[in-house]
């Protein structure tokens, strides 16, 4: 599996072992995933843009592309580790 956006160790017996390699990325992974839930609760609320809807709509795509992107990164620190797994010894 190669993706531009992996990050791809090469396993060797002088580095960081795939354990701990696959450990750091479930643990990023986690922090990742506690920082999307607080971030959650700062969606936008309609009764915060009384008068204003585009502000609304404007700062509710951008909540979404960031909880995006969150997401994201949560898919490829977790396709990394399966990567890791699969190239180890």
């Amino acid at each position: 599996m190669t993706h531009a956006n992996l990050m791809q160790p090469t396993i060797s017996l002088d580095g960081t072992s795939a354990a701990d390699l696959i450990q750091m990325r479930i643990d990023a992974r986690e922090a990742l995933q506690n920082a999307r839930e607080a971030l959650g609760r700062v969606s936008p609320n309609m009764r915060d843009y009384i008068g204003n809807p585009d502000g609304f709509s404007r700062d509710r795509e951008i909540h979404v592309a960031r909880m995006m992107q969150i997401g994201q990164i949560c898919d490829d620190l977790m396709n990394e580790a399966i990567a890791i797994q699969e190239a180890a010894p």
